[in-house]
């Protein structure tokens, strides 16, 4: 019997927010914008098993870069992050989730950051110029959850937690220290 996989239509809307632990500003700071998550990428350590093998290290994360693009311009996009300082952002969004049997829902998903403002935008200055640019922050945390409960990762670089759907990846190595 085959199973039947939900769908996801195209993303709707996409602002993000200032925060102070965890809780987001009332007002965004920008929205309807681009933003690019970070892949969950591991460390690897070579292996030498009939040759060499990259062997991923489920305990150890590379950089986490969160990036969304706002106009250079806009002095409230500034509440984002001052270079060098730790910031904190909450993004959300939202799109169409089409169920078997053809049952559309909403659901939205949220992003909760915190780490260092590294890139500060510049922008192209001219008729016609939009005048965006990327802000990007190396995140210290990071957390993606959506409207049903689930928790998709969960890491704290200064906690040392890495939780990947529901299966904390640090725990055994985190008991042995």
């Amino acid at each position: 019997m085959a199973v039947s996989i939900a769908k996801r239509t195209t993303i709707h809307d996409c602002a993000v927010y200032p925060a102070k632990d965890g809780i987001p500003e009332q007002t965004q700071a920008c929205d309807g914008v681009d933003v690019s998550s970070p892949a969950l990428e591991f460390e690897t350590t070579d292996i030498q098993q009939m040759g060499t093998f990259s062997m991923p290290d489920f305990t150890r994360l590379s950089n986490l870069e969160l990036s969304t693009t706002i106009n250079a311009s806009d002095s409230n996009a500034a509440r984002l992050g001052v270079m060098g300082s730790v910031a904190e952002w909450v993004v959300r969004w939202y799109n169409t989730v089409v169920e078997p049997g053809n049952i559309s829902r909403l659901v939205s998903y949220t992003i909760y950051a915190k780490g260092y403002i590294h890139t500060i935008p510049g922008s192209d200055i001219g008729p016609g110029s939009e005048g965006t640019g990327t802000i990007a922050m190396n995140c210290l945390s990071l957390k993606k959850t959506d409207s049903d409960g689930f928790v998709y990762y969960d890491i704290d670089r200064m906690a040392k937690r890495l939780v990947v759907n529901g299966v904390d990846l640090r725990a055994e190595a985190n008991a042995l220290i």
